[in-house]
């Protein structure tokens, strides 16, 4: 067990103590503002949240998660402070629902944001998963057990990593040289290729498929199959279901 899963063991024995683990408030909250696992800081929030009110100290800190652009931190600091501060639970649930933000229309059919900020930040994947309102990202992580480490892009924000499962295959990418302009153009074309017209594209992936062959994109369309583009956009296998 790697030290991230260590700690998120213990977060846990230390809530469900309670407010009588209350001199374990400064490490949970140096942990939940320090750490680089996102697993960790929400497993520190969430003992926290435990400790009711014996973790008033933590109050500034949790409401500054709020504003946190991970998802599931800005819920875990909610539900924390609902029970350290319950006088203003609905004032910590306002600043979460303010500070979520939402993919603008559908992601695959405007890359530009995402082709201008991921790679600075993500310079080589393994694989790259385009959902409609986000992505996610499997990279080299060599403080992760298994050398993998996964990150989530929505909105022009970057979180994580969190821990991603191990691949045989070890051909990366540079997210530089990927031209993200010609994924509308597949989107468009994949449900006609596919016999299905009118068919509702469910993911785009950027991925040296399950040969680990070379990079390419995959285009699923919902009860129809998937097509493999190559980087360049022609057309390489079509799969129907």
């Amino acid at each position: 067990m790697n030290t991230a899963s260590n700690f998120c063991t213990a977060a846990k024995a230390i809530g469900e103590i309670g407010p009588k683990a209350s001199a374990a408030v400064p490490a949970l909250m140096k942990a939940a503002q320090n750490d680089k696992w996102p697993s960790v800081r929400k497993a520190a929030v969430t003992a926290l949240g435990e400790m009711r009110s014996a973790a008033k100290e933590a109050i500034p800190m949790l409401r500054e998660s709020l504003k946190s652009p991970d998802d599931w931190m800005r819920l875990a600091a909610r539900n924390a402070l609902f029970r350290v501060d319950p006088e203003r639970s609905q004032e910590a649930a306002d600043i979460a629902d303010k500070n979520q933000f939402e993919e603008k229309g559908i992601l695959w059919q405007d890359l530009s944001q995402l082709s201008a900020t991921l790679p600075a930040r993500l310079p080589e994947v393994y694989d790259l998963v385009i959902y409609d309102k986000y992505a996610m990202a499997t990279v080299p992580q060599s403080d992760s057990p298994t050398g993998r480490g996964k990150y989530t892009y929505k909105a022009g924000t970057v979180t994580g990593p969190e821990e991603a499962t191990g691949d045989d295959c070890k051909k990366k990418i540079a997210l530089a040289k990927v031209d993200f302009s010609v994924v509308p153009k597949l989107v468009q074309q994949a449900p006609t290729l596919l016999g299905l017209p009118s068919g509702k594209v469910s993911l785009v992936q950027l991925t040296p498929g399950v040969f680990c062959r070379s990079h390419g994109w995959l285009v699923y369309v919902e009860n129809a199959g998937f097509v493999e583009f190559r980087l360049d956009g022609k057309v390489g296998k079509v799969q129907k279901m």
